[in-house]
């Protein structure tokens, strides 16, 4: 199946929360944390799943395929320590992303199972 992104209906209560389902080798694009205001994202990831995940960003309305976008860096939000653009995430955890003016996308290499990444967008 393709990675795919849904939509969480939260009735109201709070910003849009996105679950992303991680199958797939390819890239999945999240979009913009806070409507071209300063934001970031915060992903929550689990699943039982071997694979590995790079997070890239690129400026909205950027032509760059998504895959040619830079990796960045992001934040472990269990050590609050941030780690190095292009270190892949291979396991749960939290963590949060600056995104200001940017997409985020989701850069996937499947093994086996699935990563399931929860993603809400924070401002400021």
């Amino acid at each position: 199946m393709a990675n795919r992104k849904i939509l969480v209906d939260n009735a109201g209560a709070g910003p849009a929360v996105w679950t992303a389902s991680l199958d797939t080798t390819g890239q999945l694009n999240l979009g913009d944390a806070a409507l071209g205001a300063v934001g970031s994202w915060v992903l929550q990831v689990s699943g039982t799943f071997s694979g590995s995940l790079v997070l890239r960003k690129k400026v909205i309305g950027s032509i760059v395929a998504d895959a040619s976008a830079p990796t960045t860096h992001y934040e472990n939000s269990a050590t609050n320590v941030a780690v190095a653009a292009g270190t892949a995430i291979t396991g749960a955890g939290l963590f949060k992303v600056p995104c200001d003016g940017c997409v985020l996308i989701l850069d996937y290499t499947a093994t086996s199972g699935t990563m399931l990444v929860e993603s809400v967008n924070i401002l400021g």
